[in-house]
């Protein structure tokens, strides 16, 4: 514990410090009288004077300042006429920290050389500079209770009476009000600054929205740029790709053809060196009936037939050509069975003989039959086995059940119909069950066909259509009889229009110029 002071000594301490220069006030002034109580105001009439306010520099005013910073930065302007500097603002802010009282903060100030010099006027200080006085000696005589009593005591009773005359209610309405117009400014610039914000986002959003646009139009753009692209170059890849599957596909089917025949070949070959040869057809040709067209006169019938001789040489095609045409019905020839492969083949009305060659290359015991003289010369000529004979005289001389194969190309268009039913006839009764029937003739389907290159041969007499012949067949007995249109007119002669009436327009006109009838006899006879 303190041993406690001797109070003449401590009054004659405290007397001798404060009689240094350094502790006198520059301007004593006299205590402040207590205010009267304060009551309410009367209200003030409309354009009267308003009453008279404390000054905003008062002693009171700054002790009803706001936070520690705000009354130090007031007390150095009130005082000092300036801000304060940071050694100043720290060392009052510890002070008032520390417990110390703002009455003695203001004295402290006041009693500085630079608060001399300013002379600042601030009005209502009262006992606050000999409080100051009182406290500075007491803590430097180390009389710390002391001092702390005195600026606790004088603090509470400056903070009473500012209580009592009201500024403090009257500052803090003030200090209120200017909170309001602040909070109100406050929001005022939130408001704009809100206003700006969404202004600028809004304007921002539309910059990128419209980069968005941009950018999904230059993604599509680059899109589309590259499927096409990447189109071309599939296209590109797979054309040739395609092309070349077509034409393997186009070979395969042809060497499956070729095979095929080669097949019935070797199947003919392999039956001829086994089996002992079928019954032959008697050796020499056949009386020779009368012709059912003879003209009465044999001199000009000589002469037509060598036209005719003359005509299918310029217009027929050459043997080249025609091979590629009847290549088709070797494969039908391929399907027959192994049975009858090496049964001899008809062909009826024979011409230049290049069926019955094709025939012969293929292993096939081929016969021809013409009326034609000059024909008939012509494919003994080659090695090839052919007689003079009328078609259906010459098939009603054979055997039944006797040929494996019955041809007749581009015959049929000469024949009245009574001869060509009893040539289907006949044939029906000639061919062994599964034997096949051939029969070509220009296709009057073709528009140019029926009528205008039909007519060019003067001996045609009508066309023949393929239902006429497909049905004639069938009241004959054969089975499932079938039409192949061959030898279209080549790609250059159709039009290029690719719509339906294009394609029309070439179908009637540009399409199959010959059609073939394919019939088989049944396995059994009916």
């Amino acid at each position: 514990m303190h041993a406690t002071p001797d109070l003449d000594d401590l009054i004659r301490r405290v007397r001798a410090e404060a009689a240094q220069p350094q502790y006198q006030p520059a301007r004593p002034e006299p205590i402040d009288p207590l205010p009267p109580p304060v009551h309410a105001a009367p209200p003030v009439p409309h354009g009267a004077a308003a009453p008279e306010q404390h000054p905003a520099n008062s002693f009171g005013d700054l002790l009803l300042a706001g936070d520690d910073r705000d009354f130090i930065e007031r007390a150095y302007l009130a005082l000092l006429h300036r801000a304060p500097d940071p050694d100043g603002l720290a060392h009052f802010g510890k002070l008032l920290q520390s417990g110390c009282g703002r009455p003695i903060v203001l004295g402290a100030l006041r009693a500085s050389p630079e608060a001399r010099n300013t002379a600042a006027a601030l009005t209502g200080f009262g006992l606050a500079p000999w409080v100051y006085l009182f406290w500075r000696v007491a803590d430097k005589l180390h009389l710390r209770p002391l001092a702390g009593l005195i600026n606790r005591g004088y603090s509470a009773w400056r903070n009473f009476t500012l209580a009592r005359s009201g500024r403090a209610f009257t500052h803090l309405a003030a200090a209120l009000a200017d909170t309001r117009q602040h909070g109100a400014q406050l929001r005022t610039r939130l408001d704009d600054h809100i206003v700006r914000l969404d202004t600028r986002l809004d304007d921002q959003a539309a910059v990128n929205a419209a980069r968005l646009v941009e950018c999904d139009s230059t993604l599509a753009t680059r899109d589309g740029a590259l499927r096409s692209e990447l189109a071309a170059r599939l296209t590109a890849t797979i054309t040739p790709l395609a092309a070349d599957q077509a034409r393997t596909a186009t070979a395969l089917q042809a060497q499956a053809a070729e095979i095929r025949l080669l097949r019935a070949c070797l199947k003919i070959l392999q039956l001829r060196a086994v089996d002992a040869p079928p019954p032959a057809v008697a050796p020499g040709s056949p009386p020779a009936a009368p012709r059912h067209d003879a003209p009465p006169d044999a001199e000009v019938d000589t002469r037509i037939d060598a036209f005719y001789l003359a005509f299918e040489e310029a217009h027929r095609g050459s043997e080249t050509e025609i091979h590629a045409r009847l290549a088709p019905y070797l494969q039908q020839l391929a399907g027959l069975p192994a049975a009858l492969l090496t049964r001899p083949v008809l062909d009826i009305g024979c011409g230049r003989g290049e069926w019955l060659r094709l025939l012969a290359d293929h292993g096939f015991t081929a016969t021809g039959i013409d009326l034609n003289p000059h024909m008939v010369a012509r494919c003994r000529s080659l090695g090839l086995q052919v007689d003079r004979a009328d078609a259906v005289a010459h098939l009603a001389s054979l055997p039944t059940s006797s040929h494996a194969a019955i041809s007749a190309f581009h015959l049929v268009e000469h024949l009245p119909f009574a001869v060509l039913f009893q040539l289907i006839e006949q044939a029906w009764r000639v061919l062994a069950p599964g034997g096949l029937l051939i029969v070509e003739t220009p296709n009057p389907e073709n528009v140019l066909v029926g009528s205008h290159t039909f007519y060019h041969d003067f001996s045609h007499r009508n066309p023949v259509t393929p239902t006429a012949l497909q049905f004639l067949a069938g009241y004959h007995g054969f089975e499932a009889p079938h039409i192949l249109r061959l030898n279209p007119y080549p790609p250059e002669a159709r039009i290029t229009d690719a719509g339906a009436l294009g394609e029309r327009v070439n179908g009637h006109f540009y399409g199959p110029q010959d059609f073939a009838l394919c019939a088989t006899k049944p396995a059994a006879d009916a």
